[in-house]
């Protein structure tokens, strides 16, 4: 056991860089679909684990042979239909998707008529760990040293001592793996033999981050669940590469550039008398005739050969003021027409907190001290990422978040509407497909922050839903109203402003009058119930601009603030504000962050499950047409810019899929693969109709 006068496991610099990044987990991962269905994983892995363990004990007293039960309830398993069929141990980790035994014979790891000694000795590895967690590195000698043991390595044989005794082991899974090795510093493999000083390491770690994971937002999980959470998030869903040794400092050659850097993603050097470096011999140094001129080559050439792909980079200005820390994602590119043409890709982590500034940065590009870079991580960084950027690659098919958007048209509230008395989650559950437990979800949430955006790309109902969310919250007491936000869209619009009116003199007058949100809020002083404000395209307008104070106030709901052009506003605390948000549109990221955290964020993804439901009992093909849908959209491979379900919602499908893929499915993918033209050919009607619709039946509708 480590004394309190060991050597840290962490750096101070490591310890820093988790503790941003592990921030940056628990303010985004939990909040996501996969993240809440990971959460949730736990317990009932957990709890299976245990029945299979005791099942097997069970059995093992009465001297049955035990193969099939060891083999089937002790090593993780994919989540299959055919392993769900086979009830074996299911894990919600990248595990064995097959029967193991067919796989390890087939691939040479273990004989046939091994098995059953391969089940013994694993069944009495885990009983002498689970008996004396001390041994753990003696009892992995001796099983992986049996000789027909072979395959049965450390990410297929912890994630059972995890489940059955979390106080004691930890799941050291390829991600942990690359999450260990970074942070500690240490080289382990996938050998078992590894698995007893890597567990080690990792308990040492959660001693040593405690007070970093116990913090007030993260998920009331165990330390090692928590550990593995993290683990699996910032390698799984982040697809984070490990940073090397290095950190450096660029200066911003005006603080206006920011902007760019920021959502271009990249940090540059200004050298006009420099073209293009990515061809340049190692150390050769570009020739240039002013004395500026050679400092910039330097520095430009630095940028191109000297940073690597992993390392921080902290970005600042002249004057030492910190704008963003991230780590570099690329290699060096050239753009000729701009300005400062020398750039490396940046994936941004983190902006200032405070606007701290370091005197002591100075211009250019050089090495940064670790000591600063620690002190910059933790004290003055908050982290820029929030739940869509941290989204999985893409939601699989059975995505707990179905949405039935019917044929007719939206139905647009006036005004001012109070909600049925009648009208519960139940029935909105009903009209929108959703489950019921998650519409109850998100309405803690949106009670629990006061606001909320629903996001998702083209088609996923998101208008739809939230008009019938507002209805069910408003429903007891309350009233609910829409507006939709636009690039026109001001704060004298939304809060209040001067306004042009004529007399019945014909005399123009200028009075203060009040916006769309201060009447709505005057408005529900009159109700007990909640009052929903439904924001349509929620992003389309200057969000900062528009709502003013109103973005203090979202957070401090019992304050009063001193509107600009007078008068005062509370926000009553029976008011909901609930926006939409396309994600195709422009990126949440993109969103004032300010204004972006004081929103709970509600995810729809393409749910292809909801179309099997809704066309069940048809004769149309949906198989055929998820199978284009999910190529189609791992084609684009970005799920905010992902092809919905609501445009097939139809019980005319089969009349109406040849014009909705052509004139709403073809256009949209056009702009998605403007610059490649081959890849648009793939998706066109003519292209993808025999695949959808059969070809025999393709070949039918054309002689008819």
């Amino acid at each position: 056991m480590a004394t309190s006068t060991a050597t840290p496991v962490l750096s101070a610099a490591r310890r820093a860089e988790f503790a941003l990044r592990f921030r940056e987990c628990i303010y985004a991962y939990p909040y996501l679909p996969a993240g809440e269905r990971h959460l949730l994983a736990y317990a009932t892995e957990r709890a299976a684990a245990r029945q299979h363990w005791q099942a097997i004990t069970a059995l093992a007293e009465t001297g049955a042979d035990v193969t099939d039960a060891v083999l089937d309830g002790l090593l993780p398993h994919a989540d299959t239909a055919a392993n769900r069929a086979r009830d074996v141990w299911i894990v919600h980790l990248p595990a064995i998707a097959a029967d193991a035994r067919r796989h390890f014979t087939e691939v040479g790891w273990v004989r046939a008529e091994d098995w059953p000694r391969v089940a013994s000795a694993l069944l009495a590895f885990v009983r002498r760990c689970l008996a004396e967690p001390g041994d753990l590195a003696a009892a992995c000698e001796d099983f992986a040293g049996r000789p027909y043991i072979k395959g049965l390595q450390m990410g297929m044989v912890s994630p059972i001592l995890h489940a059955l005794r979390p106080d004691a082991f930890c799941r050291i899974s390829r991600p942990a793996r690359r999450v260990i090795n970074h942070f500690a510093g240490t080289d382990y493999g996938i050998p078992l033999l590894d698995y007893a000083a890597a567990n080690a390491t990792v308990l040492r770690m959660l001693a040593e981050t405690d007070d970093i994971l116990r913090q007030r937002r993260a998920p009331d999980l165990p330390p090692v669940d928590l550990f593995d959470y993290f683990c699996q998030w910032l390698v799984g869903v982040k697809h984070w590469t490990p940073a090397t040794a290095g950190a450096w400092h660029i200066t911003l050659a005006y603080k206006a550039q920011w902007p760019a850097w920021q959502q271009g993603g990249y940090v540059a050097c200004v050298a006009p008398e420099v073209r293009d470096l990515a061809q340049r011999p190692p150390g050769m140094l570009p020739q240039a005739t002013s004395v500026r001129g050679k400092q910039q080559a330097k520095w430009a050439l630095a940028l191109a050969q000297d940073l690597h792909e992993g390392e921080w980079i902290v970005a600042h200005t002249d004057k030492g003021e910190v704008m963003g820390l991230g780590t570099i994602a690329g290699p060096y590119y050239y753009v000729a027409e701009a300005e400062d043409a020398h750039r490396l890709p940046v994936r941004w982590e983190a902006t200032p907190a405070n606007g701290w500034g370091y005197a002591q940065f100075r211009g250019g590009l050089s090495a940064l001290h670790e000591i600063v870079l620690t002190r910059i991580m933790q004290d003055r960084l908050t982290p820029t990422a929030t739940a869509p950027a941290t989204m999985p690659a893409f939601p699989p098919c059975d995505d707990p978040l179905p949405l039935r958007e019917v044929a007719a048209p939206y139905h647009v509230a006036p005004a001012w509407q109070t909600a049925a008395a009648d009208y519960d989650l139940a029935r909105c559950a009903t009209e929108t497909g959703m489950e019921p437990a998650t519409l109850e979800r998100w309405v803690r949430a949106i009670d629990r922050k006061g606001q909320a955006i629903i996001t998702g790309p083209p088609g996923t109902g998101k208008t739809y839903l939230a008009q019938r969310l507002a209805h069910a919250l408003s429903a007891a007491d309350g009233m609910w109203s829409m507006v939709q936000f636009h690039p026109a869209y001001t704060y004298e619009d939304f809060v209040q402003g001067i306004r042009p009116q004529t007399t019945p003199t014909g005399q123009v007058r200028y009075p203060l009058v009040p916006g769309r949100f201060l009447d709505f809020c005057r408005k529900a002083q009159a109700y007990t119930g909640r009052c929903v404000l439904v924001i349509d395209e929620i992003n389309r307008a200057h969000l900062a601009q528009v709502f003013g104070e109103v973005m203090a106030l979202l957070e401090y709901r019992d304050q009063t603030l001193p509107l600009a052009s007078g008068g005062t506003l509370q926000i009553p605390a029976n008011v909901r504000i609930l926006g939409t948000m396309n994600t195709a549109d422009r990126s949440l990221a993109l969103v004032d962050h300010a204004l972006r955290r004081r929103f709970a964020i509600l995810a729809l993804h393409p749910n292809y499950h909801l179309l099997h439901q809704f066309h069940a009992g048809t004769d149309f093909p949906v198989a055929q047409l998820v199978t284009v849908l999910q190529r189609v959209n791992a084609a684009i491979g970005d799920p905010h810019y992902a092809l919905g379900v609501s445009y097939f919602l139809r019980r005319d499908l089969a009349e109406a899929i040849a014009d909705i893929w052509q004139m709403e499915i073809e256009p949209y993918l056009a702009d998605i693969f403007f610059d490649q033209p081959e890849e648009v050919a793939t998706w066109r009607w003519e292209a993808v109709a025999p695949q959808i619709l059969g070809r025999a039946k393709r070949s039918r509708s054309r002689s008819t």
